[in-house]
């Protein structure tokens, strides 16, 4: 962990979410240091809208190694959800794992189970001295997600995972969020 919060440090970091509302306008998302990304936001093909590097991968379901390889190539994962059975043993070597205490804080401020971005965002704001943090696509579900077509809100909370990142924006000036 330790080593994944010194390569964070005094970066300016995107973190990419996976509303589709990404892929309205073109962006230049590899001028940041570091480029994060959750789940299946996949850049083929979309480079100019999510740019093409992917040093920090935020994950709550099980990818294979060759994808995570092949698809991303990150310098570091972070495994994000309290459910860890059925991980490979690739992925329990190469991941770090976000906090068990820290999910299950986050999940009684939202009021719901915590989606992977918002676990992400709550973990570079608890444990990185980030030069700054710009959100994309991050619209707390007014869009579905661009690789499934999907509303996947499931048990999640948008309007909680809304007003904690308006709330984190208004205490932390490093922080923005970009549509």
């Amino acid at each position: 962990m330790i080593k994944l919060q010194q390569f964070l440090k005094d970066k300016p970091i995107a973190l990419l979410g996976n509303a589709k509302s990404i892929l309205d306008s073109k962006k230049d998302i590899d001028k940041f240091e570091v480029v994060c990304r959750c789940n299946k936001g996949f850049p083929k093909g979309k480079e100019g809208y999510i740019g093409s590097r992917t040093d920090v991968l935020f994950l709550s379901i099980p990818l294979h190694e060759k994808i995570i390889k092949e698809e991303y190539n990150p310098k570091h994962i972070m495994w994000c959800t309290s459910k860890r059975e059925g991980l490979t043993d690739w992925l329990k070597d190469n991941a770090l794992f976000f906090n068990l205490d820290d999910w299950t804080n986050l999940a009684n401020i939202i009021g719901a189970r915590p989606s992977t971005g918002i676990i992400g965002i709550a973990y570079l704001v608890k444990y990185v001295k980030f030069k700054s943090l710009t959100l994309f696509g991050f619209d707390f579900w007014d869009t579905p997600n661009f690789y499934t077509g999907c509303k996947n809100i499931r048990n999640h909370s948008p309007s909680s995972e809304k007003a904690y990142v308006e709330y984190l924006i208004k205490e932390d000036k490093r922080i923005s969020i970009i549509k």
